[in-house]
C-alpha cells in the first residue's frame, strides 16, 4: 500500500487546490421518492425529503440543491415550495407550479446557498402548501447538500 504526502496542492498558478475558497469539501444526499400530498392553504407541511449535514467549519456555506415533481390536481392549484433549517423557515421559492387548466406536473427545481455559522449537524428540510385550491403533491424529490469552504 502506498501513502502519498505533501503539504499542499496547487494549481500551474500556485493557488491551492484543496480545501481553499469555493472547494467542495463534503456532500450528503437525501432522496424521497414516496409521493406527499397536501390541502393546506396556510400552513407549510414537511415532505418528508430531508438531509442532514455537519459543517467541517463555521464559515463554511452550504448549497441547497433540490429537485423532483410538484402536481396540483385543480384548475386555478398550484403548490408552493419552501426550503426550511432545522423545522424552520429558511427560504421559499416563488409558486413553483400554477395551473389555469388544471392538473399539471412540472418539476422542482430550488438552489440556496446558506451560511449556517455552525459546525454543528444541521438539516434541510422541503416543505410544500397549497396554492388556492385542489391537492398539491411531490413525488421523486431529491436534495443534496454540498459544503463549500470560505
Amino acid at each position: 500500500m502506498s501513502i502519498l504526502k505533501a503539504n499542499g496542492v496547487q494549481t500551474l498558478g500556485g493557488k491551492p487546490i484543496l480545501n481553499s475558497t469555493g472547494s467542495i469539501l463534503q456532500v450528503v444526499q437525501g432522496i424521497y421518492t414516496p409521493q406527499f400530498s397536501t390541502t393546506n392553504t396556510s400552513t407549510y407541511e414537511f415532505t418528508g425529503l430531508s438531509a442532514t449535514i455537519t459543517p467541517g467549519s463555521s464559515t463554511s456555506k452550504i448549497l441547497v440543491l433540490i429537485s423532483g415533481t410538484v402536481q396540483n390536481n385543480t384548475v386555478n392549484g398550484g403548490t408552493w415550495v419552501a426550503l426550511f433549517k432545522n423545522s424552520s423557515f429558511l427560504f421559499n421559492d416563488n409558486l413553483q407550479q400554477f395551473s389555469a387548466g388544471g392538473n399539471n406536473v412540472s418539476a422542482i427545481s430550488l438552489n440556496y446557498l446558506d451560511s449556517p455559522a455552525t459546525t454543528s449537524p444541521t438539516t434541510y428540510q422541503l416543505y410544500i402548501k397549497l396554492y388556492n385550491t385542489g391537492t398539491s403533491y411531490t413525488y421523486n424529490t431529491m436534495m443534496q447538500l454540498l459544503e463549500v469552504s470560505a
